[in-house]
């Protein structure tokens, strides 16, 4: 059932729905820092640099025609961009949970 429902949609389709996800969480981004009135520290600025860099290759793959090269090559750099933002968040959230006794000095 599941290989049906993603079967009937092109890869441009889930392409467009990788940057609409990527849309809203830099917009929660920014309203969390230019309305709540959190500041963002640097691995944060990282996290959203690479879900901008994720949302515009999205956003290129659901533009072009559909051809296997494009796909392929949108598909490997939106993936690439994920992998390192995703590195970088458990690295973030990592360091968040480490106890205070045990953080390093630098």
């Amino acid at each position: 059932m599941l290989t049906n429902f993603i079967a009937q949609y092109s890869s441009r389709r889930w392409f467009f729905v990788i940057f609409l996800f990527c849309a809203f969480l830099l917009s929660f981004g920014y309203y969390l820092q230019l309305v709540v009135g959190l500041n963002p520290c640097p691995l944060c600025i990282f996290q959203r640099l690479f879900f901008f860099l994720v949302g515009v290759t999205a956003l290129a793959g659901s533009l072009v025609p559909s051809r296997r090269d494009i796909t392929k090559i949108g598909s490997f750099f939106t993936g690439l961009f994920s992998l390192v933002g995703g590195s970088i968040a458990t690295w973030h959230i990592y360091i968040q949970y480490i106890p205070h006794e045990k953080l390093p000095d630098c």
